[in-house]
């Protein structure tokens, strides 16, 4: 999933194409979430799999919603499930003991979630050089 998230179609200066070398076919589809996915089979030997996009950004800050409560889980919709579901790109098992240790005591809603955000932001970055199968 190398492609910006359907939600920013109508963004993009120049877009995202995904470029292969060798070139392969290459079978796209949308998932349950709005991502754009690639399906490739890469060959033997040296391959290399690029984009490059350019999009525009307002710069606004992202919509704040201090008054936004906290659900238990049995009172959310259904449709909001899948969303909880656990990451296969971390230990969600052995992140979720720290995760509570570290914010168990904010106060929940909106000051949780935002506490989050700020850790997350300041603290975790993804790079496939480091992942473990």
């Amino acid at each position: 999933m190398l492609n910006a998230h359907y939600s920013r179609f109508g963004d993009p200066e120049l877009a995202d194409y995904l470029v292969t070398s060798p070139s392969v076919r290459l079978e796209s589809y949308r998932d349950r979430f709005g991502n754009w996915c690639t399906r490739l089979f890469a060959p033997a030997g040296d391959f290399s799999l690029s984009t490059d996009g350019i999009f525009r950004e307002t710069g606004r800050p992202d919509p704040v919603s201090p008054d936004a409560q906290q659900l238990a889980v049995q009172d959310l919709p259904l449709e909001t499930l899948e969303f909880l579901q656990a990451s296969r790109y971390c230990d969600t098992d052995l992140l979720s003991e720290d995760a509570w240790r570290q914010f168990e005591t904010t106060e929940p809603g909106w000051s949780r979630v935002q506490a989050i955000c700020d850790f997350v932001h300041g603290h975790v970055s993804f790079d496939y050089m480091h992942a473990k199968r």
